[in-house]
Parts: structure tokens; C-alpha cells; sequence
């Protein structure tokens, strides 16, 4: 009797993980099917004197939550003196309210970023254009570069995408 307790109890829990992935791959999908939310863009670069918002604090009821299409992309090879590269990510809101990045900022002057919107209704994206300047540090080299997004999500406070390139 214990062994079927048991066993039924694993098999509502493998159920439950997967109800949730299949979720979330749906919204996902979903968002990256529509066109991404074009609101009040966010623009940021590089500054020293930037102080990152304090945590978001624990709301009642409904929640952001942000997902990245992806955390990182590498850039390739480029030339010194060409022109600047420019990558595109999905900012996804998977919760049930509003997500809202409150700041944007990046690692190095070499880097710039543009959000679409600041604020991304649930199931919806927004496109973060991130630019890199190969010719910026004036001498060939690897650079691996970061863009800090501060949102409202309580689970995800600070989400970071990473570039990475080669110049020559």
C-alpha cells in the first residue's frame, strides 16, 4: 500500500513539472510569434555612477516574470575598423502582470543597449538590441561584454546578457 502511495505521489509530481515546462514553451512561443511590444523605449551604456534600484520587494497576487531568449551570443570575428555589430534578444514576460525594467546599463563604453518597451505585458516580448564598437579599445583582442537589466520581477531582480567578440 505504501509503494502505491508512493508511486502516485511520483507520478503527480512528474506531471506537475512537466504541465509547467509545456507552459511555459507555449508562452514562450506564444510571445515569439507576435511582434514585440513597442512602448517607451530604455536606452543604456556604460555608467560609473550608476547605483543598481534596491531589491523589489514581495508583492501579493500576480507576478512578472522574465525570460531571456537567450543569456549570451557571440558575435564572431570583426574587423577593428568596421562597423558596429549589433545582436538582437527577446525579453519575454512568462508571469501574470506587467514586467517593467526600471534601468539598463552596460559593462563597458564599447557597449550600448535599447530596449523596445519598458513595460511588457504578460505573454508578451520586447526586443533588446544590444551594439558593440570593435573599434572602441583601438587594439585587436577578445572582449566579453554585459548588459544589466533591473526589473520588477521579484524572482529576477537583475537579469544579465552576455556578448562576446574577437577584433582583429
Amino acid at each position: 500500500m505504501v509503494l502505491i502511495g508512493l508511486g502516485l505521489l511520483v507520478l503527480v509530481g512528474v506531471v506537475w513539472i512537466v504541465s509547467g515546462v509545456v507552459r511555459r514553451a507555449a508562452l514562450v512561443r506564444s510571445a515569439e510569434a507576435r511582434p514585440p511590444v513597442r512602448g517607451t523605449p530604455l536606452t543604456g551604456g556604460m555608467d560609473m555612477s550608476f547605483v543598481p534600484p534596491t531589491a523589489v520587494p514581495r508583492q501579493e497576487g500576480p507576478q512578472p516574470r522574465l525570460l531571456l531568449s537567450e543569456k549570451e551570443h557571440r558575435l564572431g570575428v570583426l574587423p577593428i575598423n568596421g562597423p558596429p555589430a549589433e545582436y538582437t534578444f527577446r525579453v519575454i514576460n512568462i508571469g501574470a502582470a506587467d514586467l517593467e525594467i526600471t534601468a539598463l546599463t552596460t559593462s563597458c563604453g564599447c557597449t550600448t543597449a535599447r530596449l523596445s518597451a519598458q513595460r511588457i505585458p504578460p505573454g508578451e516580448s520586447a526586443e533588446l538590441i544590444v551594439q558593440f564598437d570593435p573599434g572602441f579599445h583601438r587594439q585587436p583582442g577578445n572582449y566579453v561584454r554585459e548588459v544589466y537589466l533591473f526589473t520588477n520581477d521579484p524572482r529576477q531582480p537583475r537579469a544579465v546578457v552576455t556578448i562576446s567578440a574577437a577584433t582583429y
